[in-house]
């Protein structure tokens, strides 16, 4: 690839620098987001600093920075097309579609609604892509590639969220159609009580680890829809004092119950 003599490199980045210039100034002039603008006048800038600039170079840089000049009414999503069609495959702008969309989807509540926008965005960009643009000199561009695969991994991870939610709802009225009871302790509490009832006789010690999977098969917890055994045993023994804390602030209005009902406060 032929290069720029040093004779003339002085002469052609001083070009350059005019052109960069021109599109600061008007760049400035429009509502694009601030930080947009940062990023794709460091881009521009940084492509011609480079050490070994070459012709390629600089006419993608002039025919760019020419697209972004005639552009009436510029917005940043407009910019942010054009130069997605014209392969401004630089990491900076990458990072700042991503985040983008990222934003995007904090701001829509619904699942449905996030997965529609992603496919939407998906569609977009692959028209994008199809456009004849610029080429930017160097390997093959990997832009493409790279933000369509964030929005597929993106998309594939909102269609799991939707799979488990809905399998959690259905397991919720699974619970509450089948023989399970809630328990209206968290897992930690009702695992301490379960061992407090062995510890004192009131359930065998044999066979310990039957007795948790009972409990763990035929009970549920306002948010442990189905226990682990194994956990539910362990959390009996590996018990933490606000647990502890907690557990007797239940039993105490277990006491307070029988006193007010059964006239027991003057028995000792």
């Amino acid at each position: 690839m032929v290069k720029i003599s040093n004779y003339s490199l002085a002469q052609v980045k001083m070009g350059l620098k005019q052109k960069i210039k021109s599109v600061t100034e008007y760049l400035y002039l429009t509502n694009i987001d601030e930080e947009f603008k940062e990023v794709v006048l460091a881009g521009l800038n940084q492509l011609m600093l480079q050490r070994n600039i070459r012709p390629i170079d600089q006419d993608y840089l002039i025919n760019l920075s020419n697209l972004i000049l005639n552009e009436k009414e510029l917005n940043t999503r407009h910019l942010m097309d054009i130069l997605i069609i014209n392969d401004f495959n630089l990491p900076e702008f990458f990072h700042y579609c991503v985040n983008y969309w990222r934003n995007h989807l904090f701001e829509i509540p619904g699942l449905h609604e996030q997965q529609e926008m992603l496919i939407t965005e998906k569609d977009l960009l692959y028209n994008l892509h199809i456009k004849k643009g610029l080429k930017m000199p160097g390997p093959s561009s990997g832009l493409y590639k790279d933000l369509n695969h964030f929005l597929t991994e993106k998309n594939v991870y909102v269609k799991s969220l939707l799979r488990v939610r809905r399998e959690a709802i259905m397991d919720k009225e699974k619970a509450k159609a089948g023989i399970r009871f809630l328990m209206n302790l968290p897992v930690p509490q009702f695992g301490l009580f379960i061992r407090m009832q062995i510890e004192k006789g009131l359930l065998p010690k044999e066979n310990v680890g039957d007795l948790f999977s009972f409990f763990a098969q035929h009970f549920f917890t306002p948010h442990t829809l189905f226990m682990s055994a194994d956990s539910l045993q362990k959390k009996s023994t590996d018990v933490e004092f606000s647990t502890a804390q907690k557990m007797k602030g239940q039993l105490i209005g277990m006491l307070n119950w029988l006193n007010s009902n059964f006239n027991l406060s003057n028995y000792n």
